[in-house]
């Protein structure tokens, strides 16, 4: 799609050549995953940490901050 749309690294990097390019990814450039959308609440209940928030009979309580999204990463 970058290509497409004339963003791809090669053509912004010739008027540019100090651009730094990354790609982003919820769940990683490879792997089952790596075409799932991911947002902050699904990374908290995939790795159980949205369980932790709320004891039955009530459910998992919404964090106030985004605690996966700035937290997660490798």
């Amino acid at each position: 799609m970058a290509k497409r749309l004339g963003v791809e690294y090669e053509t912004l990097s010739a008027v540019n050549p100090g651009l730094v390019y990354c790609s982003i990814s919820g769940y990683g450039q490879t792997g089952p995953m790596r075409d799932v959308a991911g947002h902050d609440v699904n990374y908290l209940s995939y790795a159980g940490v949205l369980g932790l928030s709320g004891r039955p009979p009530v459910p998992p309580t919404l964090l106030p901050v985004q605690l996966g999204t700035s937290t997660g990463g490798r």
